[in-house]
């Protein structure tokens, strides 16, 4: 069974992402996932996913649907709302980077499978 919950920091600041549903980790994948073949390498990476994000590659609607969905499943330390990207007005690569965090977390059994597919 995979983890139900990451604890991260950004900009010294604590959040807690938890796991969106599996339709919904499947509609991610199905938005993200052919990316991976243009990434072939560190495609789990922080910055990589960030760079996916903000490429010609991912539609703005895809990118829209990405941050919506996962951002329900971002909150700060200590708060009971969700994150939203307007939390973020001023530090855009900072509400980009916990996106990236949730990418990794909510996929991170596809990301297995593409470093043991490499190998």
């Amino acid at each position: 069974m995979s983890q139900e919950f990451k604890e991260i920091s950004i900009k010294q600041k604590a959040y807690t992402i938890t796991n969106v549903s599996a339709v919904d980790q499947l509609d991610l994948l199905h938005r993200i996932g052919a990316v991976s073949s243009i990434c072939k390498d560190n495609i789990d990476n922080i910055d990589t996913i960030i760079g996916v994000l903000i490429s010609e590659y991912i539609t703005k609607e895809d990118l829209f649907w990405i941050q919506e969905t996962l951002s329900q499943s971002i909150r700060e330390k200590g708060k009971e709302h969700t994150v939203s990207i307007n939390d973020f007005t001023g530090s855009i690569f900072g509400y980009m980077e916990i996106i990236a965090h949730a990418i990794k977390f909510n996929l991170s059994d596809f990301f297995t499978y593409l470093r043991n597919a490499k190998q």
